[in-house]
């Protein structure tokens, strides 16, 4: 790219033109490639793309995100931070990288992720949510509560959410704010499937684990392009 744009103008722009192009197309099989779980095929496309462009960030994004879906962890903290070096101000890169180090049990690295998030910007659920996660691993119930009301002020109908927040409140002893969460859990369940509350304090009947994958936007980021 460098020596590209050392030619004259007249000659610059065209092949300027060609590799964005090109780049771009790889990036498109790139994505295609990875929704159809094509993963090792998306890896050489996004590679390609690189090849042509190594300061791409979106690319540098899908391959942590590949990597991630493999579990190839290294691999995709590596190209996370390649995206944020090129691309600084970007919560759900952040938030994803904080995810890789909660899966590998690095807790502090994923606070820190986390919290940079939340930095750009303080209402991204998600990165709440996962930071009570941690935080209640850690038995910092105190930070644990906090993360998880922030949760529910930005997702208020997300029964899994109450009812951690009730578990946090029980393991601190305080009954009674317990026993209020579980019971909003319960209640968010029933209104969602239209049944009687069953037992408040078990997670049972509440439906999967919040899925905070698709919090923050389109995970292709068009905008890393």
């Amino acid at each position: 790219m460098a020596e590209t744009m050392k030619l004259p103008m007249k000659e610059w722009v065209p092949r300027l033109k060609a590799i964005t192009s090109q780049d771009m197309g790889e990036m498109k099989l790139g994505n295609a490639l990875f929704h159809q779980g094509n993963f090792l095929e998306a890896i050489d496309a996004f590679q390609a793309a690189l090849k042509v462009n190594p300061d791409l960030a979106g690319a540098h994004f899908m391959l942590g995100e590949v990597y991630h879906k493999q579990k190839l962890f290294s691999e995709a903290i590596d190209h996370y931070q390649q995206t944020l070096r090129l691309k600084p101000e970007q919560p759900w890169v952040f938030f994803r990288l904080g995810a890789v180090y909660r899966a590998l049990g690095a807790d502090a690295e994923a606070i820190g992720a986390f919290q940079a998030a939340l930095k750009v910007n303080p209402d991204l659920a998600g990165a709440h949510f996962m930071l009570g996660e941690v935080y209640h691993k850690q038995k910092l119930f105190s930070e644990a509560i906090d993360h998880y009301q922030q949760t529910l002020r930005l997702k208020p109908e997300q029964p899994w959410v109450s009812f951690k927040l009730g578990a946090t409140y029980r393991a601190l002893g305080a009954n009674a704010e317990a026993a209020e969460a579980f019971r909003a859990a319960s209640n968010l369940r029933s209104q969602r499937e239209g049944e009687s509350p069953g037992r408040r304090d078990s997670p049972q009947g509440l439906g999967a684990v919040p899925d905070w994958t698709t919090d923050g936007g389109d995970p292709t980021l068009i905008e890393l392009e």
